[in-house]
């Protein structure tokens, strides 16, 4: 999987998308940065080979496909990087719907 680079700023919501090695999408999401001074209202990763020392939160939709195109979850996130609990369908690699519980 390929990587594309981040270059992150203050208050800026960046997309980020990882790649199969034939090209296909593998993962989209989008990023935002955190001030240190907001640190406590969000859910927010720091120290990681994606974003580095800055504090980041998950925001928006997070997608993963197969290696075929084929799009297999997705997992929507608040503004503050909380999963909501909204049901979003998924599928198999064939594109067959997978039942929500």
């Amino acid at each position: 999987m390929e990587q594309t680079a981040i270059k992150f700023t203050e208050n800026i919501i960046e997309d980020f998308v990882t790649y199969w090695e034939n090209g296909a999408v593998w993962m989209t999401e989008q990023w935002c940065t955190i001030l240190d001074e907001d640190l406590s209202k969000y859910d927010y990763r720091q120290n990681s080979d994606i974003v580095g020392a800055r504090a980041v939160c998950r925001v928006g939709l997070l997608t993963k496909h197969f290696d075929n195109g084929q799009l297999a979850w997705t997992i929507e996130f608040d503004e503050y990087g909380r999963g909501t609990k909204k049901k979003i369908p998924q599928f198999q690699k064939d594109g067959t719907f997978i039942a929500l519980v």
